[in-house]
């Protein structure tokens, strides 16, 4: 998955405002102060970089446990743990399946492939 985001700074944000979000513990958020990524059943997660509030194009991959994000020359890697929940399971964009965790801003250009991208494929995306 590709995207373009920008979060707008002027709004205070709510807490881990979600970007893109498959499943209850898989997700890239971006706030005032960052962008950062979780995946899997454990607390675990990854700092991606900061998140100045202009335009930035993120690139998402899930290939088997692996997790990588990527936002220009920033990467972030981890091995999911557990699995994606298939049954009750929503894709959100923009917020969490409650409607909570409102990203205030702009999500745009959004890509979908059917395959996991390579790493200079991500890179040329970035």
């Amino acid at each position: 998955v590709a995207f373009e985001v920008r979060r707008n700074q002027t709004i205070p944000s709510s807490w881990f405002p979600k970007i893109f979000q498959i499943g209850p513990s898989t997700w890239v958020v971006g706030d005032s102060a960052r962008f950062a990524m979780r995946g899997g059943t454990t607390d675990q997660g990854a700092l991606l970089k900061p998140a100045p509030g202009e335009m930035e194009t993120v690139v998402y991959r899930i290939k088997g446990n692996q997790i990588m994000v990527r936002c220009g020359n920033a990467v972030a890697t981890l091995t999911r743990t557990g699995a994606i929940i298939a049954n009750n399971m929503v894709t959100t964009i923009g917020s969490d399946a409650t409607g909570v965790q409102n990203l205030f801003g702009h999500v745009r250009n959004l890509r979908v492939w059917r395959r996991a991208l390579t790493d200079d494929q991500m890179k040329a995306i970035a």
